[in-house]
Order: structure tokens, then sequence, then C-alpha cells
């Protein structure tokens, strides 16, 4: 029996690389959940220097959120499913010089 096994083997294992890669239909796919920001705080303080307005700001906001992807192949019946969270947050600082209608700012 072991005899009739490993010559089975030997035969069909010369048809293994007749078709050295598998045909498969595969599909791939996503979805962004919607992001959620807030702004935790943001603080502004102006004072007139003759006519030039000098402001000063500081803040920091942030937000988080979830993707997910998929990937399907209907051949092999095989998928896969990734969930991914996400947060982040940002803070900054900086000055504005404004005279009569123009406006330089410097983040």
């Amino acid at each position: 029996l072991n005899k009739l096994r490993s010559k089975a083997v030997s035969f069909l294992g010369k048809f293994a690389d007749e078709f050295p890669e598998v045909v498969n239909f595969c599909k791939s796919g996503g979805h962004t959940f919607p992001v959620t920001s807030t702004t935790f705080f943001h603080y502004e303080t102006s004072f007139p220097i003759g006519p030039v307005l000098l402001t000063f700001f500081v803040g920091a906001r942030g937000g988080y959120g979830m993707s997910m992807g998929w990937d399907a192949c209907f051949l092999s019946m095989e998928g896969k499913t990734t969930i991914t969270p996400w947060a982040g947050m940002v803070a900054y600082g900086g000055a504005k010089v404004t005279i009569f209608i123009f406006a330089v700012e410097l983040s």
C-alpha cells in the first residue's frame, strides 16, 4: 500500500508545475467611517500698536475615526477584513499682524 501511495505521489508530482499560479478572482475594497473632530481650546488676544493690530493665538484640536478594508477571493473562498482605529491631536500657535486691510500670519 505504501508503494502504491508513493507511486501515485510521484506521478501526480509531475503535474504540480503545470499551472504554477492559481487562477483566482479577488476583489478588494474599503470604507472610511466619519471622522469625529473637536477643538480642545483656542485662545486669541489682540492689541493695537498705532495703526498695526497685533494678534497672538494658541490652541489644540484633535480627532478620531476608523477605517475598514476587506479582501475576498471567490474561487478559493477566502476573505479578510481589517478594522483600523486612529486618533490624532495637533497643537498650534502663531501671530498675525494687520495693517489696515492687509494681514500677515505666521503659524
